[in-house]
């Protein structure tokens, strides 16, 4: 049974591979109930920051902690079932739809979760109950990019832990497709907290709290059209982003980014 996260913090953390800093004295809150995003151009380290938040490297400085809890204080297995965490990364098995879905599970879901976990998906009109030991080919290859996408995503719905990450988790997919998807997860706030990383603009002007990220600092944070207003940087990215990502779908025009 998992617990609520009523509060993820970071606290002046820096993180460095090899002699390279890549944070430095970074410090977020994210409160339960918020809706946050991570944003920033590649290679700034939104990808690390979610790497050290679940545990996988180990930060230099600074503190990390969930419900005033550190990370430093509790086993790796334990902490890690705060989170659970969907990358652009194909992280399927060559095996069936039923194993997939059901990889890390402490108990098997009942048909009804099944059938809810693929409609948070999107994936209720591809996939049906009866579907489920079909094999999906090596490494999920008999389905599309996005299928392969929305079917860890339904992994993770099933999982049900209080932190949900989605880190480019639906760059596969359509605009139409990946505002469905976002919707049916985000819009009842069934996670205490959720953390979305994305290079699309359509994703990431909605949440409570954006989190702009530039040479590994947080420079800084807030709603998407304050930071439009005030953080030159912030402004320049996402007209960056609209041009490379948004424009050809014609999702916003430069009304976005007038001040």
């Amino acid at each position: 049974m998992y617990c609520t996260a009523n509060c993820l913090e970071l606290k002046n953390v820096s993180f460095s591979y090899g002699d390279k800093e890549v944070l430095h004295s970074v410090n977020m809150s994210l409160k339960k109930g918020g809706q946050y995003a991570i944003v920033g151009p590649s290679g700034s380290g939104k990808t690390s920051i979610i790497n050290i938040i679940t545990g996988l490297y180990s930060i230099n400085s600074g503190s990390i902690a969930i419900n005033g809890s550190l990370l430093n204080d509790r086993c790796l297995k334990e902490w890690r079932r705060w989170f659970t965490v969907v990358s652009q990364d194909n992280l399927l098995f060559s095996t069936s739809i039923k194993e997939n879905l059901f990889f890390g599970l402490d108990s098997l879901p009942s048909e009804e979760e099944i059938v809810l976990c693929l409609k948070k998906a999107c994936l209720d009109g591809v996939i049906s109950i009866n579907d489920l030991e079909k094999n999906i080919g090596e490494q999920g290859m008999a389905l599309s990019g996005g299928q392969r996408q929305r079917l860890q995503i339904a992994r993770a719905y099933l999982r049900k832990a209080p932190i949900i990450i989605l880190d480019e988790a639906t760059s596969n997919l359509d605009v139409k497709t990946e505002r469905c998807v976002l919707n049916n997860l985000l819009k009842l706030h069934e996670y205490d907290i959720s953390i979305v990383i994305s290079h699309r603009l359509s994703t990431i002007i909605d949440p409570d709290v954006i989190f702009f990220i530039e040479d590994g600092q947080l420079l800084d944070q807030g709603k998407h059209r304050d930071l439009v207003e005030r953080c030159p940087s912030y402004r320049l990215f996402h007209i960056t982003l609209y041009l490379i990502f948004d424009y050809p779908y014609k999702y916003y025009t430069f009304k976005h980014f007038e001040v």
